[in-house]
């Protein structure tokens, strides 16, 4: 039996363990493709799809969908602990309810902090997700980013988030962070599967 076959016994239960395995991140994203939700509907997918882009309307088209994937799980899995009725529209309007300010919170909850008075300026400037780790779309962040002053670092380097200062490896190498793991997986997508991991066992 191959992994995909053997994750595909029991959509929800095994969604969770596979995503203890980042190296399957690529079965992880066809599980969700293929994945039959009870609530979460096709209108419902496009509202979420249509928020994602709201938020980021610069975000590459590989970080859009793979945000609108989790996003959708994370729906569906907040709707049913919560006992809403598909069948009932006033929970599919609760979702979209305040220009669908819940699904936001859902979307920036799967990703670093942003502590900024130009939030929604700054969201609307990204074009890649591991830009909430480093600036500029870099396989790494080198060492020189350490030698320049703190203020200029944060403006510079880390415009979107400093989530990432706590990852850093002062080793005195040329790079203090990959930001891609060894088998090419963007950093990123990692930290969102340890935070989705990390929701679903609440």
């Amino acid at each position: 039996m191959n992994l995909q076959e053997e994750y595909s016994k029991d959509n929800y239960n095994n969604v969770e363990t596979i995503m203890n395995s980042v190296e399957h991140f690529n079965i992880l994203l066809k599980e969700f493709e293929t994945m039959t939700y009870n609530f979460v509907n096709n209108r419902l997918k496009n509202v979420i799809n249509n928020t994602t882009k709201t938020l980021f309307p610069k975000l590459n088209v590989i970080d859009i969908n793979v945000l609108n994937l989790f996003v959708q799980y994370l729906v569906e899995k907040i709707s049913l602990l919560n006992y809403f009725n598909k069948d009932e529209s006033k929970y599919y309007e609760q979702w979209e309810h305040n220009n669908s300010r819940d699904i936001k919170g859902v979307v920036l909850l799967l990703l670093p902090f942003i502590d900024d008075k130009d939030f929604a300026y700054l969201l609307k400037e990204i074009t890649d997700l591991n830009q909430f780790l480093y600036s500029f779309n870099e396989s790494s962040i080198p060492n020189k980013v350490l030698k320049e002053p703190r203020d200029v670092v944060l403006k510079k380097y880390f415009k979107f988030s400093n989530f990432s200062l706590g990852l850093i490896n002062n080793n005195n190498s040329e790079s203090i962070l990959n930001l891609y793991t060894s088998n090419n997986l963007k950093l990123i997508y990692k930290i969102i599967v340890t935070i989705i991991v990390e929701q679903c066992t609440l």
